[in-house]
């Protein structure tokens, strides 16, 4: 069997049903995201297809081999179920669109059912944990107040990742206390914030003029140097200053989706917020991703509830 790997060879006739799937996503308007979990399971698939010597020809792909490749990355590659089931979303999709290209009959998923995601949620950050987490955001440099715009966005929205990261001067509204964000799908929401969030966007926003790379819509500007002083951040870099804000606090590693999950457990545990609302401001559309959040804290959220709910303090 040949060594692992994602890339193929050019002269495959899979690169060509690559490229014609990429096309066809491109056609459909997804996401950058989606497209690309879509594009990166496949060619897994495709690889692991040649690496074990089955057949080449998309005709002759069975149920068999799809299973083989879902125990592949759950028992040899080690992957969480999570991203297992992301791998086979993304086949799947592939699979549905040579069904409906006529380049086979049937496909192989279509009784198929997703992998099980193990219930295995990230823990979340306390109430002390963040307010470790902003000690630093009283100083008046220019990171600092950049850094404590972020994380406040972070920790007052829930908001991903990359609807933060590609945030411009003009979807913020500190005023009137809402930014606009662009979630999965290209669909667009509106988020409200608070006081304190609304007043580090103010703090940077004055010391961001001073910038050279404020001619950039892009409201957060990084740390370049001389004439590129200033450039537009990326999400690489906002991941890196959530890490490193974390690690000059004492709280070790923290990621983004970590604050995320931190955020929907306290907006489950106040009970101050219907799920149907809760559900818009996550972007999620499917009542899934909820039930997967819930349960990030699900027994310390049953305990306080009971304890609110004592029958004995009614008697």
């Amino acid at each position: 069997m040949r060594q692992h790997t994602d890339t193929l060879p050019s002269t495959s006739p899979d690169v060509n049903l690559l490229q014609h799937f990429t096309t066809h996503l491109r056609a459909l308007n997804r996401s950058d995201k989606t497209s690309e979990t879509y594009l990166d399971s496949t060619k897994q698939f495709l690889r692991f297809v040649a690496d074990r010597g089955m057949p080449p020809e998309p005709t002759n792909w069975k149920r068999e081999h799809i299973e083989a490749f879902l125990v592949y990355l759950l028992d040899e590659r080690k992957l969480k179920s999570s991203t297992v089931n992301n791998r086979y979303r993304g086949v799947q999709a592939f699979f549905k669109w040579l069904e409906e290209e006529g380049d086979i009959p049937e496909s192989p998923m279509n009784r198929m059912k997703p992998p099980k995601i193990d219930e295995n949620p990230p823990d979340v950050l306390k109430d002390e944990d963040l307010q470790r987490l902003m000690a630093f955001e009283k100083g008046s440099g220019e990171y600092d107040r950049r850094d404590a715009a972020i994380l406040r966005l972070f920790i007052d929205t829930g908001a991903r990742l990359a609807e933060i990261a590609n945030l411009t001067v003009n979807d913020i509204d500190p005023s009137n206390q809402l930014v606009w964000v662009m979630g999965k799908g290209k669909r667009p929401r509106v988020l409200p914030i608070g006081n304190k969030t609304a007043n580090a966007l103010n703090r940077y926003i004055r010391v961001r003029r001073q910038n050279r790379g404020r001619t950039t819509d892009a409201l957060w500007l990084g740390r370049g140097g001389g004439k590129n002083s200033g450039p537009a951040m990326t999400t690489s870099g906002i991941r890196q200053v959530i890490g490193n804000r974390a690690e000059e606090a004492g709280l070790g590693k923290v990621y983004p989706h970590q604050l995320r999950h931190s955020w929907a457990h306290d907006a489950m545990a106040s009970g101050q917020i219907s799920e149907s609302d809760l559900m818009h401001l996550a972007g999620w559309k499917s009542r899934t991703m909820l039930q997967r959040y819930a349960a990030s804290a699900a027994q310390e959220r049953a305990i306080d509830a009971g304890k609110r709910n004592s029958l004995s303090d009614r008697i």
